[in-house]
């Protein structure tokens, strides 16, 4: 007779390739009524199979209670059962026991060798081309990424490698834009389809020539009276290997030694310089500004103010002008448009070879060194940058425009210029990465600032900026840059600019609302934006009204805002493409409130834009980006606004 089948059957994993099976033999029978004939066991067969194999695999036989299962495959359900047996054959067979053996262990990535065969060419004062040699696939693993990195030689701290570019291959060389009079140190790191990073390469040192800086042309002095002379120029011819800013007009009076000095505001060529002595003789002079400093200055002018307060020199084109206005305070040095100048004081566009270059330029043509903070985002996304520019407004700093693993060479002579006390970045590592960040170290103390998303990035903003009861707060969708831009130029740092999914508030927005509780709330744009449940729920965090201010398109909402928020003769209105985001963002910081930023299509202003720009009578009109932003016969058309 058979034995019965064996009870308590288990099986546990020992490692990757082994196994314990142990069970207990079978029940007798004897305590049955009646008694349960049964044989008694003299072996037991262990047999065990893969999950999803119906072919089972025999272990040795054994007269123990358990056996040790040996060969077996890393990371693998099995299902084991056992039989027992006596000199009459077989009995049934147990209920199978499931177990999984532990998975085999990951390979270290494979490291790359370090890249070799490092070398500079072409070197000018401002570009330079790096080349290495290509590496070959490690282990089947392949080389995705070639990140150049360089720095000054003569850096003190050490901590000074940036990111210069990236180079995909199979390429193997990259373009450097560079600034002149320079010594470079420049390596080159692979980096592998795993992301494993190859050790760096050995240093290259190159020098760059100083760039030979130029003087203004054409210096002249158009009219004078009592206590004020006004000049005029034409532009200082761009330089290779540094970036040219404003200009910086010097003057002293007959017997003087020392040279006081007024700087230019944005791309003009003209400035009247104020508070002279009546009947006094002067010298002026002009120069150039550039990264590298003011260069050579033009032909200097000697002249005599006059005793009795008239104009002694006619204005061109005839009649007798009145004295020229007095100039605020001195402005900042600013890199001028790539565009031809409409004519002086009344519109001027501010606009650089790309998003990055032209954030450079309106920060140079608004802000003087030693701002409190500046702003810094991504380039290449809007949403962490929409709160930043309200921010900058309040704190009186720009919006600057970094790629996610670069720092433009433009967006580093005006980190240079601006000397921040503190630099706040604007979203996670994936906007900004740890290495911008890292290399943002050397133009001032830095910090970021970011949430899980843009709703919680601008709730986040708002907290480490604005204090609660606020005069007014902006609430807009967080799918579309146009509305919230448009009412960071219209909060003018009174306020932030807080983002909302169209349907719901999200909580970390709610939550900083409740904190703030402002004396009342604007919503930007059309229900389709921000729909009436929401504007609802907003009414619950303010003692005052909830108002919305939107159009049929972004171009009515943005001159529907300025409508809402501006009086006529506004000393400035910006305009920008209403296409993409990096120009009105860096536009709204600058306006600080001074004025709105209205958008417009790249060849054509809608009729709401113009009939906003005829009420408002603005006293200039800055054009932000070039002419593949907008066009220039649209510029042209704009200064019939101008007051």
């Amino acid at each position: 007779m058979t034995p019965l089948p064996v009870s308590a059957v288990g099986a546990y994993a020992l490692g990757q390739t082994e196994a314990l099976v142990m069970w207990l033999p079978p029940y007798s029978g004897w305590a049955d009524f009646p008694p349960r004939p049964t044989g008694v066991p003299t072996g037991y067969r262990l047999e065990y199979r893969e999950f999803g194999s119906e072919d089972w695999v025999v272990s040795p036989d054994t007269t123990a209670w358990e056996s040790r299962l040996t060969g077996l495959r890393p990371g693998t359900s099995y299902e084991a059962r056992v039989t027992a047996y006596n000199e009459d054959g077989l009995g049934e067979a147990s209920y199978g026991a499931w177990f999984s053996t532990e998975p085999a262990a990951e390979p270290e990535p494979a490291t790359p060798e370090p890249v070799t065969g490092v070398r500079i060419r072409d070197v000018t004062a401002g570009h330079a081309t790096a080349s290495w040699d290509s590496l070959k696939a490690i282990n089947g693993v392949p080389v995705v990424e070639y990140r150049v990195q360089l720095r000054e030689r003569d850096n003190p701290d050490g901590e000074w490698w940036y990111l210069a570019g990236v180079a995909t291959p199979p390429q193997t060389s990259l373009e450097l834009d560079l600034l002149g009079g320079r010594d470079y140190q420049l390596r080159v790191v692979a980096v592998t389809s795993e992301w494993v990073q190859s050790t760096p390469s050995e240093v290259v040192e190159f020098h760059t020539p100083a760039p030979a800086l130029t003087a203004p042309r054409d210096f002249t002095l158009l009219m004078k009276n009592d206590t004020a002379a006004l000049f005029a120029w034409n532009e200082a011819p761009e330089v290779e290997g540094t970036y040219r800013g404003g200009y910086q007009l010097e003057y002293r009076p007959e017997g003087v030694a020392e040279w006081s000095i007024r700087y230019t505001a944005t791309s003009e060529t003209s400035y009247a310089i104020a508070g002279l002595q009546p009947g006094v003789r002067y010298t002026a002079r002009l120069r150039a500004v550039f990264t590298h400093g003011p260069g050579p200055a033009a032909s200097e002018i000697t002249f005599t103010t006059a005793g009795s307060g008239d104009v002694v020199m006619p204005v061109p084109g005839g009649g007798t002008p009145p004295a020229p206005p007095a100039p605020g305070p001195a402005p900042t040095p600013a890199p001028p448009s790539t565009s031809p100048a409409p004519s002086a004081g009344d519109i001027t566009r501010a606009g650089g070879i790309d998003r990055y270059d032209t954030a450079a330029r309106v920060s140079a043509a608004t802000f003087k060194p030693g701002v409190k903070v500046a702003y810094v985002t991504t380039g290449t996304g809007y949403a962490d940058a929409l709160a930043g520019a309200p921010a900058a407004a309040f704190d009186g700093g720009p919006v600057l425009l970094v790629r996610p693993s670069t720092i433009p060479s433009s967006i580093m002579a005006e980190l240079a210029r601006l000397k921040p006390e503190r630099i706040v970045v604007l979203g996670g590592e994936h906007a900004v990465s740890a290495e911008v960040l890292e290399a943002l170290g050397a133009y001032g103390r830095v910090s970021r600032q970011g949430g899980a998303d843009r709703y919680e990035t601008s709730a986040v903003v708002s907290s480490q900026t604005f204090a609660p009861g606020v005069p007014v707060a902006y609430v807009a969708t967080g799918n579309d840059y146009a509305d919230a831009l448009s009412g960071a130029a219209a909060a003018g740092g009174a306020g932030p600019v807080l983002l909302t999914r169209g349907h719901a508030l999200p909580s970390a927005v709610a939550d900083e609302l409740e904190r703030l509780r402002p004396a009342r709330i604007v919503v930007l744009g059309g229900e389709a934006a921000v729909s009436r449940e929401v504007v609802d729920a907003l009414g619950r965090y303010t003692r005052g009204e909830v108002t919305r201010q939107g159009g049929a398109d972004r171009y009515a909402t943005s001159a529907k805002i300025s409508a809402a928020t501006f009086t006529p003769r506004v000393p400035v209105a910006y305009v920008a493409t209403g296409t993409t985001y990096a120009d009105a963002l860096t536009a709204a910081a600058a306006a600080g409130g001074r004025g709105p930023v209205l958008l417009v299509r790249p060849g054509e202003a809608p009729a709401s834009v113009l009939s906003e720009l005829k009420r408002l009578q603005p006293g200039r009109i800055v054009v932000l980006g070039g002419e593949v932003a907008i066009s220039e016969a649209l510029v042209n058309a704009l200064g019939a606004f101008v007051r």
